[in-house]
């Protein structure tokens, strides 16, 4: 994967990728009586680490997935020397750039958006 900064353009990509629809940086959260649309801003998924676990929960990120031998591995969050990361069982799915586990966790969602699994 190639690297991912944070900011807007990644916080609309991981909101694309748990399934979100927005417009422009405005979420669609619900619509009213008359089918007007009702938005609020898309959380910083890639700079607040509450938002990023937010976004992980919608996809299920840190839940053991059932397999044919049971229970799958479980994903943790890491720090090490090049900063963090994002682990299902021994494999890395998902490395942040500097010192953010916010970005580690927006790299994993959008990897297991593209793989279709950890």
């Amino acid at each position: 994967m190639k690297e991912i900064k944070p900011g807007p353009g990644l916080d609309y990509t991981v909101a694309e990728a748990i399934g979100w629809k927005h417009l422009d940086d405005k979420q669609l959260v619900g619509s009213s009586p008359r089918d007007a649309y009702k938005y609020s801003p898309i959380p910083c998924f890639s700079a607040d680490l509450n938002d990023a676990f937010m976004a992980a929960n919608e996809v299920g990120l840190f839940t053991p997935q059932e397999n044919d031998r049971g229970s799958g591995p479980w994903v943790s969050l890491h720090r090490g020397p090049l900063g963090w990361f994002v682990k299902s069982g021994e494999t890395c799915i998902g490395r942040g750039r500097g010192d953010s586990p916010a970005l580690a966790i927006c790299a994993a969602i959008l990897k297991l958006k593209e793989t279709g699994k950890r």
